[in-house]
């Protein structure tokens, strides 16, 4: 069996999380206005009937939700107990 390690998140680490929070939180806006928005309005101006453009544009709309995601596994993934050694 494996030596079990408590899980735990440094001061270090959970000032790294924070600011990453911090930039996600600053830089989503600028993502959304230039890159999500413009390629939404594109893909439904030529989109065709039957196709997967609908698909598509939630996928798209959801960037920064998967980002945020991300971000908060990232910090779970640092607080459970990891196993290590033989």
């Amino acid at each position: 069996m494996g030596k079990t390690l408590k899980g735990q998140i440094t001061f270090v680490t959970l000032i790294v999380f924070l600011i990453v929070f911090f930039f996600y939180l600053v830089l989503v806006p600028t993502l959304v206005a230039n890159f999500i928005n413009p390629t939404v309005v594109s893909l439904q101006a030529s989109a065709v009937p039957g196709d997967f453009t609908s698909v598509l544009v939630i996928l798209i709309q959801l960037i920064p939700l998967w980002m945020l995601i991300g971000i908060f596994l990232s910090v779970i993934m640092y607080a459970v107990p990891q196993r290590q050694g033989q």
